[in-house]
């Protein structure tokens, strides 16, 4: 080769310059070599700007004057733009929660098309037929009670049990929550009479031993003591109703409700199959 070349090709700035051009290259060509077409196209449809005034007017309570609209589409056009390079690099193959969200949007749309579906009568009486149990309705009590606190009254408890009974037998207390009767506890921090509550909302807040204790008192008669979480009670059962299996009438709501979400679940398993389908899934063993 000719010394004078020799020396062209040693020469830092020849060097520079050649990688640079390889660097203009390769990013002209666009990410990770995709060839070099023209830029995609970012269509901005008319579906799309309804869609982007909609949030506005659901965010703002108005709709966006035009400069806005303006910004929300040069907003819209900007994170496309990022969205598609970072597909592109393959930015979100490995993300978790990009990973989840997208799992979630394809769930959406097959919820969608569940949605659709109306329950009929009959449906909703096969479903309400086929699990009773499901849509029993629960007993029921009306009650009130007086509350006496242990750490108020301590050991002297008893006490002030058979001091509250006199009062009552005393006084005669007729009318449910009488004045009479709140005035011979203590403060409570829940309420003093309960009309018709369900009994698995008894269990939760007073105790499972408490509701059977109900259950067994005599109506419109001062019962006790009877002992709760929170303390010692004298209690007047004005009410009970027997849990029992509903009408359609009676349950339609919750039995709809329950009709849907079993379509909604069904439609899920059945766009996961028809799309599992499509892939053959190899899992490599260990060595």
């Amino acid at each position: 080769m000719h010394p004078r070349m020799l020396r062209l090709l040693k020469e830092p700035l020849l060097h520079f310059t050649v990688i640079g051009a390889l660097i203009f290259l390769f990013y002209s060509r666009g990410p990770l070599g995709t060839g070099s077409e023209a830029p995609e196209v970012i269509l901005i449809s008319l579906g799309k700007t309804e869609q982007l005034k909609t949030g506005f007017s659901r965010a703002w309570q108005r709709p966006p004057t035009d400069a806005e609209l303006g910004g929300l589409i040069q907003d819209y056009i900007r994170e496309e733009v990022y969205v598609r390079e970072a597909k592109a690099y393959g930015l979100g193959e490995d993300d978790v929660i990009i990973r989840r969200r997208l799992h979630q949007k394809l769930e959406f749309m097959s919820q969608d098309i569940a949605r659709l579906a109306e329950p009929s009568e009959a449906d909703l009486n096969t479903l309400l037929t086929a699990e009773p149990a499901r849509f029993r309705a629960e007993s029921r009590l009306s009650f009130e009670h007086i509350y006496l606190n242990p750490e108020v009254h301590g050991e002297k408890i008893s006490v002030v049990v058979d001091t509250v009974k006199a009062s009552l037998q005393e006084v005669g207390v007729e009318q449910p929550e009488s004045e009479n009767s709140r005035m011979l506890g203590d403060p409570f921090l829940l309420a003093n009479r309960f009309d018709r509550i369900a009994s698995s909302e008894i269990t939760k807040q007073w105790g499972p031993s408490f509701l059977l204790a109900l259950e067994e008192l005599p109506l419109n008669q001062w019962q006790g003591p009877i002992e709760s979480p929170f303390g010692t009670h004298m209690v007047r059962v004005s009410e009970k109703i027997e849990g029992h299996a509903p009408d359609l009438a009676e349950v339609r709501a919750e039995v709809r409700s329950e009709w849907l979400e079993r379509q909604r679940r069904q439609a899920n398993e059945d766009f996961y199959k028809s799309l599992r389908s499509r892939y053959t899934v190899k899992v490599e063993a260990e060595l």
